[in-house]
């Protein structure tokens, strides 16, 4: 073949190709009607509020969070790392002192100082046995005008292996207070 035959045959390949690459990407983005399809094709998701994924220009938005709750669920979760660092049954001052580095931005003043001066009754790890992973949120209700009810369970683990231990139910009363979400109020406890 001559050269201009070469070129020619060159330039319909790679017009078929870039055609059926702009298809493909057509009939996947006109099939995408809302923020789930598009997870489902594979485009990334924004860390914002309300999450986001964008396909080719296309917003979707996640619909169905409330930036209260979220911010309520936050302070819970936040809430359910910090137990792990707080020994409840060490020394009154180191474990006072514990309470106060870890909970003092995710509980109500009184509620700090409460724990603080009786660090039995705070929420956190004992010494021996199992030891406070996380939470897991059950349910979120408003009860007030900036006031909010959460259920939900501490997840426990035990040892060096990391296996469950168990879980028990806990309740908190979360409010706004100097515009901060914080823990007004928290009951629950191991059996």
């Amino acid at each position: 073949m001559t050269k201009w035959r070469w070129t020619i045959l060159i330039v319909i390949m790679a017009i078929g190709a870039v055609s059926g690459v702009l298809s493909a990407s057509y009939y996947r983005t006109a099939s995408i009607k809302n923020f789930s399809d598009c997870v489902g094709a594979g485009y990334s998701v924004s860390q914002t509020y309300p999450l986001q994924c964008v396909a080719h220009g296309k917003v979707f938005a996640k619909e169905g969070s409330d930036p209260v709750e979220a911010a309520v669920q936050n302070v819970v979760a936040n809430f359910g790392g910090a137990m792990q660092l707080v020994s409840t049954d060490a020394a009154k001052a180191v474990a006072a002192q514990a309470i106060e580095d870890n909970y003092r931005d995710l509980v109500s003043p009184s509620l700090l100082a409460a724990w603080m001066n009786d660090p039995a009754a705070a929420p956190g790890k004992k010494a021996s046995g199992s030891w406070p992973d996380h939470i897991d949120i059950t349910s979120i209700s408003r009860v007030g005008t900036t006031t909010y009810a959460v259920a939900g369970n501490v997840m426990e683990r035990m040892g060096v292996t990391n296996t469950p231990a168990g879980e028990y139910a806990v309740t908190a009363t979360v409010d706004i207070e100097n515009g901060n979400w914080v823990i007004s109020s928290w009951s629950g406890r191991p059996s």
